[in-house]
Formats: C-alpha cells, sequence, structure tokens
C-alpha cells in the first residue's frame, strides 16, 4: 500500500490567479488549480497533468525515447490514434481493432492487441536521398550494430503468439533462400529466431535461436531488448535490462572472429509485422541501428524536473514577501524543493541571475526579503522506483506591497533676489528616505536646470527646505515636491501642490 503524504499549509486559497487585499496592507497571489497555471515561466522535465480534482498539476514529464536520441528508425509510443511513427521514416497500417488505453507503462497510453487483430504493419513511409542515412529495412542493406525494444503487459502468453514478425527473401545462385526474424511466445518466454537473417560468407543457411529464462507473467509489464554489436558478432537477449541469452553470430560461434551481419535481401518488401497474433497491451516500441547499452526503464527521469513560476509583480519596489505556500501530494521516496529569487527589476533575474534561496513551504519568511519581482523555482523528484512522482496543485504568495509616501503638503515659496526659498511638512513614516524637489519654468513642466544646487529633480534627503539660488529675475518658476522611501527615489510618492514665485531684486537678499 502505498504512503500518501499532503503538504500544504493554506487551507484555504481563493481568488485564483488573483491579486486579492487579506487585509489593508497584505496580499496574495495564487497560480494553479483553474487559472492553468498562467504564470509559469519554463517546464524542464516537468508538464501539466489532469489531477484528481479535474484542474492542471505540476507533474514529472514520463521518460519517452525521443527520436534523436540514438539514431532511430521506428519509434511507437502508442499515445494516441492514429498511431504513428515518431521518426517519421514509415507509415503505420492497421484495422480499427486496435485501440490505446491509458494503461501505458512508460506514457500515458498503449496498444491493446487482441489476436485475430492482424497487428500493425510498418511500411518505409517516405524515400531518402543518396546523402541520408538508408533505413535498416531497405532491400539489399547490410546492417551492422541493432537494437529492437519494446514493453509488453501479456493478456494469456499463449504458446505460438506473435509479438513481432519480419519475412524476407535473398537470390541465392538462381534459387531463392527464405529469410526471416521473430519472436513468439514459447512456453510463457519470448523466443527470438533469426533465420537466414545473417549473412554467411559462404551464402550457406544459418540460424540464431534465443529464448528467455524466467517465465513471464500476465497482465504485468516487462520491457524486451534484443541487440547486436556488430564489432564482436554478440547477439543479445535481455529482460527489465537483465540478459536472459545470448549467442554470438561469427564463423566459431564465440567472439571475435568473422562476424556474420544482418542483411536484407533484395527481394525483400521491407515490412516488419507487429503484434499481428498477440494478446495484450504494448508500449514504447523502438527499432534503432544502434546498440544501445542501457535502456531506459523507469517511468519518470531519475534526475527530477524542474518549474519556475514567474516573474510575480509585487506591484511596488521594495515590496516584502511573508510566506510561499505550495500545495502539493507526494508519494512515499518522492520529493519537491522549493526555492525563491527576488528582484528590483524584472530584467535584473536575465542581467544579474541571482542566486536561489530555499524555503519551507507555508513558513513564514523571516526576514522577509524584499523587491519588485519575485520567481519561484520548484524541484520534483521521483520515488526510488521511477514509477511515482509528486503532484503540484498551487503556490500561494503572502506579501505586503511597499506604497509610496503620501504626497507632501504645506509646500511654500518665498522670493528673494535670484533666488527662491522652499518649506513644506514632514512625512512621519519609518523607513522615509527623502524629498525630491522640482522645478521649471511651466506649469507641470518641471524641466528646470538653471539652479546653482543643480537640475530638477534635487534630491534634498531627509530635509523639509531648500534655497534655490542662481535664477533668472523676472521669471516665473512653477515648484512641487516629492517624498520617496528607503527603496530609493525611483519608489516616490505622488507630487504636493504646485506653487509658483518670481525671483526680482525688488526682495533684496
Amino acid at each position: 500500500m502505498k504512503t500518501l503524504i499532503r503538504y500544504s499549509s493554506a487551507i484555504f486559497i481563493l481568488g485564483i490567479g488573483l491579486l486579492c487585499s487579506l487585509s489593508a496592507e497584505q496580499k496574495q497571489f495564487t497560480n494553479g488549480f483553474d487559472d492553468n497555471w498562467s504564470s509559469v515561466s519554463s517546464f524542464e522535465g516537468t508538464q501539466l497533468k489532469r489531477g484528481k480534482e479535474g484542474f492542471l498539476d505540476i507533474v514529472l514529464r514520463n521518460s519517452m525515447y525521443k527520436a534523436d536520441d540514438v539514431p532511430t528508425d521506428i519509434l511507437l509510443h502508442f499515445e494516441q490514434l492514429p498511431l504513428q511513427d515518431s521518426t517519421g521514416n514509415h507509415s503505420i497500417e492497421y484495422n480499427s481493432d486496435i485501440p490505446v488505453v491509458p494503461a501505458g507503462r512508460m506514457g500515458d497510453a498503449a496498444a491493446f492487441f487482441s489476436r485475430g487483430s492482424g497487428g500493425i504493419n510498418v511500411k518505409p513511409g517516405r524515400s531518402r536521398s543518396s546523402t541520408s542515412r538508408p533505413l535498416l529495412l531497405t532491400p539489399g542493406m547490410l546492417w551492422n550494430d541493432f537494437t529492437i525494444e519494446f514493453w509488453l503487459r501479456p493478456e494469456y502468453l499463449e504458446n505460438g503468439e506473435t509479438i513481432l514478425r519480419w519475412e524476407g527473401q535473398r537470390g541465392l545462385n538462381g534459387d531463392i533462400q527464405l529469410q526471416e526474424m521473430s519472436c513468439t511466445v514459447k512456453k510463457r518466454v519470448l523466443s527470438w529466431r533469426f533465420e537466414n537473417f545473417f549473412l554467411h560468407p559462404d551464402s550457406k543457411p544459418v540460424t540464431y535461436s534465443l529464448s528467455g529464462r524466467q517465465r513471464l507473467v500476465p497482465e504485468r509489464w516487462s520491457h524486451h531488448m534484443i541487440r547486436f554489436e556488430a564489432d564482436t558478432g554478440m547477439l543479445e537477449y535481455l529482460v527489465d535490462g537483465t540478459p536472459e541469452a545470448i549467442v554470438y553470430t561469427t564463423l566459431d560461434s564465440g567472439p571475435g572472429g568473422t562476424v556474420l551481419l544482418p542483411f536484407i535481401g533484395t527481394r525483400s518488401d521491407s515490412v516488419f509485422s507487429i503484434g499481428s497474433d498477440y494478446a495484450g497491451l504494448m508500449d514504447e516500441f523502438r527499432l534503432a541501428p544502434d546498440f544501445v547499452s542501457k535502456p531506459l526503464l523507469q517511468r519518470l527521469p531519475e534526475d527530477g524536473g524542474e518549474v519556475v513560476i514567474g516573474p510575480i509583480d509585487l506591484e511596488e519596489m521594495g515590496s516584502q514577501v511573508l510566506s510561499i505556500d505550495v500545495d502539493f501530494i507526494a508519494l512515499k521516496g518522492s520529493s519537491v524543493f522549493s526555492y525563491y529569487r527576488i528582484a528590483e527589476n524584472n530584467y535584473d533575474f536575465i542581467l544579474e541571475n541571482p542566486d536561489w534561496t530555499a524555503f519551507t513551504p507555508g513558513v513564514d519568511l523571516d526576514p522577509p526579503p524584499a523587491g519588485s519581482y519575485l520567481e519561484i523555482k520548484l524541484e520534483l523528484f521521483p520515488d526510488g522506483s521511477g514509477m511515482d512522482g509528486p503532484a503540484v496543485s498551487s503556490v500561494a504568495v503572502d506579501y505586503r506591497p511597499n506604497l509610496p509616501p503620501p504626497a507632501p503638503v504645506g509646500l511654500t515659496a518665498v522670493p528673494h533676489d535670484g533666488a527662491v526659498h522652499l518649506n513644506w511638512g514632514e512625512i512621519n513614516q519609518r523607513d522615509l528616505g527623502g524629498y525630491l524637489v522640482y522645478y521649471g519654468t511651466s506649469p507641470g513642466v518641471y524641466r528646470g536646470d538653471d539652479a546653482g544646487e543643480g537640475a530638477s529633480p534635487i534630491d534634498v534627503g531627509k530635509g523639509t527646505e531648500l534655497r534655490l539660488t542662481s535664477l533668472k529675475n523676472g521669471q516665473l518658476y512653477y515648484f512641487a515636491v516629492a517624498a520617496y522611501d528607503a527603496a530609493g527615489p525611483s519608489h516616490r510618492s505622488r507630487l504636493s501642490r504646485e506653487i509658483s514665485a518670481r525671483p526680482s531684486a525688488y526682495y533684496g537678499e
């Protein structure tokens, strides 16, 4: 019985994907459930999958083969109809009695074969140019290394059930020599037969047979691989990654010496038949012109995967992140590790690449990190068998926006000879950073640059007065003041009420 662990400290999560007020200051951002994870910026080894509650969860991506992992001629995932060769090299012919069912061993689905359905026929579906690698099933093709592998979940394991078969012909001194490569059920093991499939240097008939030793069990998945190493002539059959039988296709039947290589007769029609007389499920079939040293036996990637959420806009500079909750389910042995990073500018995540900080979901962050944008990274790892992994349902961020100071009030301006003296009321705020004085010669346009104290705006620190000198007498100047907090001058309040003054020699010093 599997042990189920549920992690979540947020019992009620409302307003999915919205920013909703929790109090006068605190807010919450949530992602997941019915917003389809709209804030996710990247998936690596992870994907979205419908969960038990009907919403999309973040889960590990299944470890299915890719056509470019190694040179590959045929790759069938059996994920959906119509059945297709993922390499694009072959066409698939079958009747309507071969459905796919949601019971895959590596993917989400598998093909269901029934005896008498005729199975599927794989035929070369497109021609290749003279500079492309020819397909293994091409008539007249001399093979080197190759691997055939697939997953089976048989229903009965009756004698004579045929898992795969290829038949060919080659001319021999005016006669025809029949060829065969087949995999059939015999006494609840798979038996491989290669008749005249390996080319004898004297064109003599030669047959190689391999059979498994451990009996298979109906309605249980098992992985089967037959692979050939051209350098040594080793032909090896493995079940679930364990060698079951081995022969050497050499003249002396041992490693080394003259190796007999596979050869497709020129009279062959290149048809590869799969499941022609078999009852049960099949998943992840592959034929590769390569010696595959390590079969892929785990459904989920051993090194896990990750997902990045954000950047999440916290509205204001210097906003504080109070806590981050991650709602996920993990079967015993699987794990989710959580990290965050924060920045004042959205582009800092790319330009500065700040470090990730680990956090415990649902626990208050002490001290609360501050910034304008937040990113969250989740690392997902499967259990030891590679069959089960965690499922993340949502992420919730409690944060307190750092609202800018209020606009200064009580601004006054006293004109002097070539100068104006400004005063305003003090703002009593714990994180007040200072004040900015704006001036100019048109209402609402503060682009002045003739004051001896500098161009507009002038940072006066936490003082509440400023004397502007070197102004032009007779020119009407307009003034306004803004406050900023500890986040810096760019995080400032609205402007104060605008006032004006005209310096003149009339006022004297």
